[in-house]
Parts: C-alpha cells; structure tokens; sequence
C-alpha cells in the first residue's frame, strides 16, 4: 500500500513538472554547463528545431540541386560521358520512386542528421551494372564485421525480415567518427544539450503565448478556507482565466500576486539566438547569414561568406560523396578511368553578376573558348567560337595571326585586310594621340602671340615635340621613322598653312580642325601587326 501511494505521488510530481521548470533547467545548462536538460532529444525531435531544421534543409538542397557528372581520364583533357551507366542513373534516375533531386536531397539529409547514408545497389542481372540506388533509412541499417573480417550490412525491410548484404551491395557514405566506418550522429553525440536548451526556450514560449502571455498567479487568504470557500474561489478564478476581461471578485481578504520569471532576467531572447548560431555555425557550419542571421550581415562580408560556405561548409561533403561513388558505382576494371564530381559551378547559377564576370576573365585569360562559355548557357555554338586566343600576357608576344583552337592547334584569323586588332589597345593608343594632339594646338596658339618669332618657335617646339611623340607611341614601332614622321607632317602643315596669313590663330585652328587621332592609331596598330609578321 505505502508503495503504491508514493508511486503515485511520483508521478503527480513529474505532471507538476511545469515548462519554468525545464526553462530553468535549460537556463542553469546553459550557463554552468550543469544536467541535461529533460526535454528528450534526438534526430526527429531535432528537426522541431528551427535552427536544425534550416540547416538540414540548406545543406540538402543546395548538394542535391547540383548536377553531378561522369568524366573520363583522358591523355589530355577530360571527357564528360553521358551515355555511361552511371551517368544515367545519377542524372536521370536513381530509383524509380525519387528524381535525382530528392534522391540526393534524402541521403543528404540522413548525413546530416544521423552521420550516414546508405543506399542499396541493386544490378542488371549478373551484370555490374547498378541500374538502381535504393536509399535507406540508417535506422534500419547495422554496419558489423564478420568472421572473415569484411563489412557487412544487416539491413531491415518494411516487412520485418532481415537481410545481409555485402559491401558491394551498398553505398554507404559516412559522416565524420572515429572509427572511418560509422559516422557519429552530430544531434546525439554533439548537439543534443544544445538543442534541448533551444527546444526547451521554444517550449517555454508557446506556452507563455497559450496563456495569452499572462505571468501565473498566486492568491494569498489571511485564514485557512473550508472545502466550501476553497471550491467558490478556485471555481472563480478559473472562470475570470477564462474571461481576462472581466472583473475579478476575491473573498475573505484574498489578495492577487504575480508570480514568473521575468523574461529580460532569464535573457530568453538572447538565449534563443545564441542558441540557433550555436548549432548553425559550429554544428553544420553554416555561415551566419545563410541560416538566417543578419544582425552582423554586411554588404563587404556576404560575398566572402557565399565563398566559406562553398569553401568549407559543401565542398568535404561533396568529396565524401564523390570517393564513396567512385569507389561503389563503377565496376572495378573502371575505377580510374571514370569518377564522378558535383559540378559546384552551378552554385553561381542565381548570381549572373559574378557568372558572366567569371566567363570574361576566362575569354580574357585565354583558357575558354566563346562556345565553352555558350554552352554553359546552353547556348548553341557559333562559327569561329572555337578559336582560343594566346594573351600576350601568358604566352609573350605572339605573331598576330598565331591563335590556338579549343584543339590546342594553330590556326590563321589574321590575314591581309583582316587583321585582328583588340578594340581596348585601339581605344588607349587614339586616346594618347588625341592627348599629343591636343598638346600641339595648345602650344602652337601660344606661339600665335608672337607672329615676329612664329615660324623659329614651331621649328624649335616640334624637334621637342617629336621626342615625346617617340617616347609616348615608341612600343607601337620598332622604327623611330614612322613615328617621327607624325609630328613632321604636322610641322609641314603648320608652316604652309600660316605662311603668308594675317591672322595665326585662325590658321593654325583650320589645321588642328583636320587632325583625327583614329586613322593614325589604326596605321599605327596594322604597322606594328606588320613588323611582328616580318
């Protein structure tokens, strides 16, 4: 009998056991690092999570939504294959219940969550050949040794039964242990108090806004009530809960108290944020502002946080992905010869800013082609796209119809008439000649002022002028000639124009009217083209 009735009271007092109460407790785990906390946690509570849940969702979104290609070792560059059968069942269906997209979204998020995928390989015939990938729930899945000292999988079907498969049958890819065979689950190994404080904070503020966000109250009496007066005023106040509005009539000289924590002294907001940066950035990884936190969000530190959670947050779970596929999908002669890899350029694909300034560098720097570019785009190819240019700045100076192909091969797109000159050189070498030009008109009207000592002061400006025009353009010419020839038909100009005039100024403006900076840096351009031929 006493053992019933304190059974009984023990469970009385855990229903007593109130959400301040598990505040409290996630408050002292929180800053002493004391007991856990008692709300129970574990992969599916987790996702109640709200941090938890974003980060899963990002990290298995944004790996699944990527392709992932087949290529082939070559002697020179690598070949993407597509009629491989690999590469239809990665690209096209992995199994027929899920599109490549929620079969990666699935694994991924089991990774995230437990510490491994698996999927059972299912093959054509007696054929290598996997013609299905049927994913797993790790749950159901028991990695062991046995006698013969291999990895095998005991694996649970939805009917009860169970099966064992051998490594071969399996695509296994686990997360980060200690052992390199069984990843260890980052919700029950690492984050379970974490979370449970976080859940506990949520739990504690739902419940806080299911009473209309009113503090619990006490009614203190001066004298001990009978079973009468006890039943009148508990039955009065729960109908003035009921009704918050209305007045509440209190009895024998009872008197209304409040009694809560105050939720700036609990730091519940605080708490609560710590807690969601806690598991996003030290448990997934996440930076800041991709799980939602901006507070500390810039415009001169997103872009370098899109390159960390590239950099570091999916590029190890690509490569876990990648070898354990490698090592799994392909038959063994194959292995070397074929590998699979997440094309992570697509990353870039919302952001054509930073798309189309990477193609540019890559056509400027000579290491794509136009059709490259275009197909990425998914673009059809163009005639002549395939020539790749030799940036002087690589390959030195180059003949000027020396290009290479998408082939590495030579191939002539200069010819008589036709040479290719590079519109930026075109527009900086008019705008120095334009600026030589401009210097003579502002010197010869100066020299207008002086009609007594005009024709000496051009003679002695232009064998000045002429150094500076060789010093300015002298990279264009191997010969000096050509270029003083420039200021010397100027000079002749000058002199026949304004000989005999009665008014210098308007002379001198009629020849500087006549001068065009475009066709002598043309000439220019074709006879250095020219000299480089030679």
């Amino acid at each position: 009998m006493l053992r019933r009735v304190m059974n009984w009271a023990g469970r009385k007092l855990l229903r007593q056991d109130t959400v301040m109460s598990q505040m409290l407790d996630a408050r002292r785990s929180l800053m002493s690092g004391g007991g856990s906390v008692t709300i129970p946690v574990n992969e599916k509570t987790a996702m109640r999570f709200s941090a938890v849940f974003a980060s899963v969702r990002i990290i298995s979104e944004t790996k699944a939504s990527l392709p992932i290609d087949v290529f082939e070792r070559t002697s020179g560059k690598d070949v993407e294959v597509k009629q491989h059968p690999v590469a239809a069942l990665l690209q096209y269906e992995p199994d027929p219940d899920f599109t490549p997209m929620v079969w990666g979204e699935v694994r991924q998020a089991h990774l995230c969550l437990f510490g491994n995928t698996y999927a059972e390989l299912e093959f054509e015939g007696r054929t290598p050949e996997v013609v299905r990938a049927i994913p797993r729930a790790p749950f159901d899945v028991e990695p062991f040794r046995g006698e013969d000292g291999k990895l095998y999988y005991r694996v649970q079907d939805q009917r009860g039964g169970v099966r064992t498969l051998d490594q071969s049958q399996m695509l296994h890819v686990p997360g980060f242990g200690f052992n390199g065979i069984v990843g260890m689950s980052v919700i029950r190994h690492f984050l379970g108090d974490t979370i449970g404080v976080g859940l506990a904070a949520d739990k504690f503020v739902a419940s806080f806004y299911n009473n209309s966000g009113r503090p619990s109250i006490v009614i203190e009496v001066p004298n001990m009530l009978d079973d009468q007066g006890y039943q009148r005023l508990k039955k009065g106040v729960e109908q003035q809960l009921q009704n918050p509005f209305k007045p509440l009539l209190l009895e024998h000289g009872g008197q209304l108290k409040q009694w809560s924590m105050p939720l700036a002294e609990a730091q519940l907001l605080e708490s609560r944020k710590f807690q969601g940066e806690e598991v996003a950035a030290r448990g997934f990884r996440l930076p800041p502002h991709v799980a939602g936190y901006l507070d500390n969000a810039k415009f001169n530190n997103i872009e370098s946080q899109d390159r960390y959670f590239e950099k570091h947050t999916m590029r190890p779970w690509f490569i876990r992905d990648e070898q354990c596929m490698n090592k799994a999908l392909f038959r063994r002669a194959d292995r070397g010869r074929f590998y699979v890899k997440y094309n992570s350029d697509a990353i870039l694909r919302g952001d054509i800013k930073t798309r189309y300034d990477a193609y540019r560098l890559a056509l400027l720097a000579g290491w794509r082609t136009i059709n490259e570019v275009r197909s990425l785009e998914d673009l059809e190819p163009m005639e002549g796209g395939d020539v790749l240019p030799k940036p002087a700045a690589i390959w030195g100076k180059q003949e000027a119809n020396d290009f290479l192909s998408a082939d590495g091969q030579a191939t002539s797109v200069a010819g008589e008439g036709n040479q290719r000159i590079d519109p930026r050189l075109a527009a900086l070498t008019t705008q120095t000649i334009r600026g030589l030009f401009h210097r003579e008109a502002v010197q010869l009207k100066r020299l207008a002022n002086k009609p007594q000592e005009f024709r000496q002061a051009v003679e002695a400006f232009y064998d000045r002028h002429t150094g500076i025009v060789q010093e300015k353009l002298g990279a264009l010419s191997r010969s000096s000639e050509k270029l003083g020839a420039i200021a010397a038909a100027h000079r002749q100009q000058i002199l026949d124009e304004t000989k005999g005039a009665s008014n210098l100024h308007e002379a001198i403006q009629r020849c500087v009217n006549q001068w065009d900076a475009a066709p002598v840096a043309e000439s220019l351009l074709m006879n250095s083209y020219e000299e480089l031929s030679e």
